[in-house]
């Protein structure tokens, strides 16, 4: 366990902590076309309080649950439902 970096061969890459060669702690994925999750992993998945940036930009503040989108955070940190359906999880 300690810190380290993922490549994986269609260019997504992973910088942060690892514990028994996963993902956990805090940690950035950044994929090939820019989008970006950085903030706290468990057992390999996105889990706890993060920020998600789409390909043009655009951050957004979130929780994650065993790798997705429990709820959004806005700006003035009250929680925005979502859909079942959305999700951010990480598939290198």
């Amino acid at each position: 366990h300690g810190e380290g970096k993922m490549s994986w061969m269609n260019g997504t890459v992973y910088q942060g902590s690892f514990f028994a060669d996963m993902k956990q702690g805090y940690g950035t994925l950044t994929w090939p076309d820019k989008r970006k999750y950085e903030g706290y992993w468990f057992n390999g998945k996105q889990h706890g309080e993060g920020h998600f940036t789409n390909s043009t930009g655009s951050k957004q503040k979130g929780y994650w649950k065993a790798g997705k989108i429990e709820y959004w955070i806005n700006d003035l940190g009250e929680c925005i439902m979502t859909t079942s359906e959305e999700s951010t999880e990480v598939t290198p």
